[in-house]
């Protein structure tokens, strides 16, 4: 099955915690699991689906459209567009053989409940226009993060536990409990290489600096110092992320680690490269 499981992603050109979707509902984690693909996939979509006995019990055709405030794109009805400029994308609603009726009314009304997201996130998403607020909640914020639910990770590279939603805040603990969820699946449906890869890159700090977000995959801890490899270190301006306003709480000037949980012992920042240390600085405090 899983083997199977891993063949249908491959060939229908998903993303690869596709795999952790699918699997939640072979587990009984939850009842059914949503899929995202382009119009000219939908037919080996259906015939993978079925070939590891699983069922689809709705299906919609949605249109992909740029959000303009933010680097996500959004999947809409094309009933709100003046004109259809998007690209023909379908919804697929994925479960078991046999599931309780089901109503298509209230799977297109009430998406995240009906995929069992936590409450507070359904709530947060509800009326919202743009991905932009996540972005600017995600990056500012001065509580704590949770690394399991670090979407602003995905800005760099494809490591994400979680299914596609944005968690209310990256502090949410019903998200992290979650996540911790699909951890587990992924050491059985993925590997385990795989998966340390994805912890490694969602632990791996983020620090804003000149007006940017820089992820640094190559790192480490001693005692209060965090060490850090410039050669493989990426970055992104803020402003390519999403239209944000920048707090008066961070000195852009200087280097402003993050806050997540397990970092949260850090005090100074030293950057090298390769074998050879380039910098030492204070890290800014909040």
């Amino acid at each position: 099955m899983i083997q199977k499981l891993r063949q249908l992603v491959g060939s229908c050109n998903l993303e690869t915690r596709a795999v952790l979707d699918i699997a939640s509902v072979i587990e009984g984690l939850r009842p059914l699991c949503l899929l995202h693909v382009p119009k000219e996939k939908e037919q080996i979509v259906e015939h993978e689906i079925a070939s590891i006995a699983l069922k689809i019990h709705h299906k919609r055709l949605l249109f992909r459209y740029r959000d303009p405030f933010s680097r996500e794109n959004t999947l809409r009805t094309n009933s709100i567009q003046k004109r259809n400029d998007g690209q023909e994308w379908v919804e697929i609603w994925v479960g078991p053989e046999k599931i309780d009726l089901i109503n298509p009314t209230d799977l297109e009304g009430s998406t995240g409940r009906a995929l069992t997201y936590p409450e507070c996130c359904c709530a947060n998403y509800e009326g919202q226009q743009s991905l932009a607020g996540y972005y600017q909640e995600y990056i500012f914020s001065l509580d704590s993060r949770f690394w399991q639910i670090n979407r602003l990770a995905t800005i760099f590279c494809g490591a994400m536990f979680l299914p596609d939603y944005f968690p209310c805040s990256l502090s949410c603990k019903n998200s992290k409990y979650f996540a911790d969820k699909f951890i587990n699946l992924a050491y059985r449906y993925l590997d385990e290489t795989t998966t340390e890869i994805w912890i490694r890159n969602l632990m791996a700090p983020l620090t804003i600096w000149d007006d940017r977000l820089i992820w640094w995959p190559i790192w480490k801890i001693n005692e209060e110092l965090l060490i850090v490899d410039q050669l493989t270190a990426k970055s992104k301006k803020l402003s390519d992320i999403a239209s944000i306003k920048k707090t008066k709480d961070i000195n852009f000037t200087k280097p402003w680690l993050v806050p997540f949980d397990h970092l949260r012992m850090i005090k100074r920042l030293e950057i090298v490269k390769g074998p050879k240390a380039i910098s030492s600085v204070q890290l800014q405090r909040v």
